[in-house]
């Protein structure tokens, strides 16, 4: 499939880019394998590409003064897997990145790409000529959705992996505009509605991801099924962050957050609220996974029924606690061990 038509430009500075971009029908371009894609099958036509990995620093990772991590979304995610101060101090992200599509992908798919990652849907994911066949859905500017008939909204699903991590650790996106800068938590990023999945506005790029340092005797998880490891999306990832106390190995906190769930990733909040005060046994275990899967509320899309991702959800759910919880406690050096 060819590439349609567009002007392309390479601007030297976050000022310029956001200029050219608060142009009508223009999309940034970074690594380019999510656009790349939907331009061959002309799911998106636009005027112009601003291809923003020229800009200085926007692929720079550092320590910031308080401890934490600051990242360019320009970042690959090789690079964010690979770096040893990701690696070392948060491990999280790094495993998380590692996670995407492998062995190609990695090396040019960028951070920030994956935040901004658009929903995915079986029936608006296709070639124009297999779309012309259907009535327009909500994405596409009509009024269904072909998933689930009779609904008010798009469901396609938000699938990043890098996201719910990040979520976990509490990480904010810097919004750089033609009107300045905003600063935000990245769970207030997303919208929740499968047409806009995020607040980016025209003239507006994400600028800047910050993470803070983790509590002391932390610990993150992240797992991730899909139904070919290599190249598909998460059916199901969950990300968990379990800070335990070092005198009983109690939980002192816990953020469960769940991806390829919904049209945004989603906080298990009951799950986290089973968690933190107790001490582990396989009672709580298994009391934190079914509430993890109650919460969400899957519809049978891309091949995979709600069935089978409540399913999942509950089966990773269990996994990740039991091993944050492991990992946790060695490092707190507790003698409270495993029970």
């Amino acid at each position: 499939m060819r590439l349609p038509r567009f002007e392309y430009s390479e601007p030297g500075t976050l000022e310029e880019a956001c200029s050219l971009l608060a142009q009508a029908d223009t999309k940034v371009l970074a690594g380019g394998t999510e656009l790349l894609v939907k331009l061959k099958q002309k799911t998106i036509t636009p005027r112009a590409l601003v291809n923003i990995k020229s800009i200085p620093h926007l692929d720079r990772i550092e320590e910031t003064e308080d401890g934490g991590l600051s990242i360019g979304p320009a970042t690959t995610l090789h690079a964010a897997a690979t770096s040893p101060l990701v690696r070392d101090r948060f491990g999280l992200v790094a495993e998380a990145a590692a996670a995407v599509g492998k062995p190609r992908i990695p090396y040019m798919a960028t951070l920030g790409g994956n935040l901004c990652l658009d929903g995915r849907c079986f029936y608006y994911n296709q070639s124009l000529l297999w779309k012309q066949s259907l009535p327009p859905c909500y994405k596409d500017g009509g009024h269904l959705c072909h998933v689930v008939q009779g609904s008010d909204h798009c469901n396609a699903l938000f699938v990043a992996d890098t996201v719910p991590p990040l979520i976990a650790l509490g990480a904010e996106v810097t919004l750089t505009g033609v009107d300045g800068e905003t600063r935000m938590p990245l769970e207030d990023f997303y919208t929740g509605r499968g047409e806009e999945v995020n607040v980016l506005q025209p003239g507006q790029v994400l600028s800047r991801i910050r993470i803070p340092a983790p509590p002391p005797y932390s610990t993150g998880v992240y797992l991730k099924h899909s139904l070919r490891e290599a190249i598909d999306f998460a059916v199901v990832g969950v990300a968990l962050l379990l800070t335990v106390s070092p005198e009983d190995g109690t939980c002192r906190d816990a953020r469960v957050v769940l991806g390829s769930v919904a049209t945004r990733p989603l906080r298990a909040v009951a799950a986290e609220a089973a968690l933190r005060g107790k001490a582990l046994d396989e009672g709580l275990v298994r009391t934190a996974a079914t509430l993890a899967a109650k919460e969400t509320h899957p519809v049978s899309h891309l091949g995979v029924s709600a069935t089978y991702k409540r399913r999942v959800i509950e089966t990773l759910t269990k996994r990740a606690v039991r091993q944050a919880w492991r990992q946790a406690v060695a490092g707190s050096g507790s003698r409270e061990g495993w029970r």
